[in-house]
């Protein structure tokens, strides 16, 4: 757990004062989630449009950048097993 949390209505780190999130509660985020990717993505999503409304000053591509556009969204590192080239009907792919 961090003590780098946001303050509503400022979204500033409490501990270091800085724009939440902060280097370091983003990296905290990252391990709490590293399972979970996608729920990490929900749960920014959902600070970014809870920070919208305190902070509507602010250009929205801002608090986009800030709260969604640090993370790293990545393909899967192989494909998945297609239902053909099993050889049992003799298509071999999708070329044939």
């Amino acid at each position: 757990m961090t003590s780098h949390l946001a303050t509503r209505k400022t979204w500033r780190c409490i501990e270091c004062g800085r724009p939440w999130p902060c280097y370091h509660a983003k990296d905290a985020l990252l391990t709490e989630y590293a399972e979970v990717p996608t729920a990490l993505v929900l749960y920014m999503a959902a600070a970014f449009a809870e920070a919208a409304l305190d902070l509507r000053d602010r250009p929205a591509d801002q608090l986009y950048f800030r709260f969604l556009g640090w993370l790293q969204l990545r393909r899967p590192s192989s494909p998945p097993q297609a239902p053909w080239g099993t050889g049992a009907s003799g298509d071999t792919g999708p070329d044939r």
